[in-house]
């Protein structure tokens, strides 16, 4: 698949990239570029860019291949048989792990009563820079072996199971601190201040090499081994175990302070969302702004700004093309593949998302001159609707510049197509000017099929009725507020959800606000401001962006480069702040008044406290 931002985000859960530049150092996948000779795997195709290939051309030493593995999801797994099976990586420059280590390995150990050697880099007792990652048998814990010299073995507080299992370990050689991790549990951590040194070993998968081919063996299942040739940020290392489990059905991984199950779409009731999960978020060592799910890339804009703010997306159609099934009938067509949408807004605070939607694997360039649109279904069993209209359009992409608020989280998203601009759309639209349709009585007024509430938005006057109330010697806070409440029915149906959501988030601030003022006709500045916003500012600055035509106030670049709508956006931003600081302001006061009457009455009657209880 082509990539439309030059690769980022498409490594496992959208953590690095496919293209060798990023810290992915190798990533293998059952499910992809597996060769195999009658069951026997000959070559693991490398996916990080960097070709660090799994190669057995020895018959003797080739692995088992599971085609499907009910185990694991009914996905592709290798069976190592604990004896004499493991895999070769050539030696690699991107394998010596200086800046530190990160390894992931979806695994299913078959004995436990043995040393087993899940990764080796060398005999780690003879070498400099020789690194192993083991199971060792008298505790069943899992096992990191390094030589720099001396000969360094940390293990894990806590044992491992013979369950299907996400193992993770990491080592930052900077703040010198190693740690375990099994289903997103942190099961043991270390610290010392030995050094990770670089050496010409090939990589062993499936085996701890000693002398020759003697060492220790795995025997057991693995579906995917994922390398970083650093230690990795802990929302990059949530959004890649979340990745993991929907794809391998794995345990739902427990909410701890290290650990997150944030991704629902791979449940049964959600319809199971399992493939190419990815996802950006936020933690307080940093954040993760841009992941690819197939031709999809979510870019962060100003969401991410809460400790635990998340967006994951993931789908489960294993290709995609143009479909006419379950949409609306202001809806030509729409892309087969569906997206399942987790978001976690921490603060409930929202921001923007870019979506963009790589079409070059779908469509020709210039095959069609429909406008692209994005769709949303609430469930499997709802009809697609039109929610957005993309803010660029090429031959190769279609971007969609959005308020989170306008994403439901549970909800399924794709790129669907206008019918008013489709050959199908113009058609109707010709007949009908036309010529009256035979299912149509001759008396029966012609309505155009595909015209949008939003087409005709701009015929709503919102000003009139609060020009009205202006012109009167006295207004109460019901007019203020039923003036509001007016404002809101006429706009729902005309405007995106973004923006109606910044709208809803001044009416309620305003309803705070309400109740403290006795005198709406007040010429205090906080009660101007109120009353002018919900009867005058608020109303005009919406009046004048449904003016203009849609297309234009979403594409078209005015002040700054920012389009119409994005000016509306930060001017009710603004028009909320104030609201929202008033109501503040009012609850503020009031509390300082009970905290008032409080010392007084701690004066009063504190002294008598005993003889009341008396």
């Amino acid at each position: 698949m082509t990539s439309t931002f030059n690769g980022q985000g498409t490594g496992p859960g959208g953590i690095g990239n496919k293209s060798g530049t990023s810290a992915l150092k190798l990533w293998l996948r059952g499910d992809i570029d597996m060769t195999t000779n009658n069951g026997r795997v000959v070559w693991w195709a490398d996916q990080s860019g960097c070709g660090n290939h799994g190669r057995q051309s020895n018959q003797s030493h080739q692995p088992t291949y599971i085609a499907s593995n009910p185990e694991f999801n009914g996905m592709p797994t290798v069976h190592f048989n604990g004896y004499n099976h493991f895999l070769r990586v050539a030696h690699s420059a991107s394998l010596d792990m200086k800046q530190g280590l990160t390894v992931f390995m979806v695994f299913k150990p078959h004995n436990l009563h043995t040393n087993s050697g899940l990764l080796s880099k060398g005999p780690t007792n003879k070498d400099a820079g020789n690194y192993a990652l083991t199971i060792k048998s008298q505790q069943k814990r899992l096992q990191f072996e390094h030589y720099d010299r001396k000969w360094w073995h940390f293990s894990s507080s806590n044992p491992l199971s013979t369950a299907p299992s996400i193992l993770s370990f990491s080592f930052d050689t900077r703040n010198r601190v190693g740690v375990f991790g099994l289903n997103g549990n942190l099961i043991g951590y270390f610290k010392n201040r030995f050094q990770l040194l670089p050496n010409r070993r090939s990589l062993k998968i499936g085996l701890h090499q000693r002398n020759g081919l003697s060492g220790d063996w795995f025997n057991g299942d693995l579906a995917e081994l994922i390398i970083y040739q650093n230690t990795i940020n802990t929302a990059q290392r949530i959004i890649v175990e979340n990745y993991l489990s929907a794809k391998y059905g794995i345990a739902p991984i427990p909410r701890t302070r290290t650990s997150k199950d944030i991704y629902s779409g791979n449940f049964p009731q959600h319809g199971g969302y399992t493939l190419d999960v990815a996802g950006i978020g936020y933690e307080a060592d940093g954040r993760h702004s841009i992941a690819q799910s197939a031709e999809l890339a979510v870019i962060d804009r100003s969401f991410l700004k809460d400790r635990g703010d998340y967006l994951l997306v993931g789908h489960k159609s294993p290709t995609n093309e143009k479909t006419t099934v379950n949409m609306d009938d202001k809806v030509a067509e729409r892309w087969k593949r569906v997206w399942f949408f987790d978001l976690t807004d921490k603060e409930d605070n929202s921001g923007e998302v870019t979506l963009r939607f790589d079409r070059s694997n779908i469509e020709q360039a210039g095959s069609t001159t429909s406008t692209p649109v994005l769709l949303e279904q609430v469930d499997e069993t709802d009809i697609f609707t039109i929610i957005a209209e993309p803010d660029e359009v090429s031959d190769s992409s279609i971007s969609f510049t959005i308020s989170t608020r306008q994403l439901i989280s549970g909800r399924s998203y794709t790129v669907g197509y206008n019918i008013q601009d489709s050959v199908l759309g113009q058609m109707i639209k010709t007949v009908r000017g036309s010529t009256r349709l035979p299912w149509r009585k001759a008396d029966d007024p012609i309505k155009k099929r595909g015209q949008t509430k939003r087409d005709k938005r701009h015929v709503v006057d919102l000003m009139s009725k609060n020009q009205q109330l202006l012109m009167q010697d006295s207004i109460t806070p019901a007019d203020v507020s039923n003036a509001f409440r007016n404002l809101i029915a006429s706009v729902k149906g005309e405007l995106s959800r973004d923006v109606l959501a910044k709208v809803e988030d001044i009416q309620g601030a305003m309803q705070d606000a309400l109740p403290y003022i006795s005198d709406i006709n007040s010429s205090d500045p906080n009660v101007y401001m109120l009353r002018e916003t919900v009867l005058q500012y608020l109303p005009e600055a919406l009046q004048n962006y449904m003016n203009l035509p849609p297309k234009f106030a979403t594409q078209q670049p005015l002040k700054d480069g920012k389009t119409a709508r994005q000016i509306l956006l930060q001017q009710l931003d603004l028009l909320s702040h104030e609201m929202t600081s008033l109501a503040n302001d009012y609850h503020h006061r009031k509390a300082e008044k009970m905290l008032v009457h409080g010392r007084f009455l701690e004066q009063k009657f504190g002294t008598q406290e005993d003889n009341l209880l008396d």
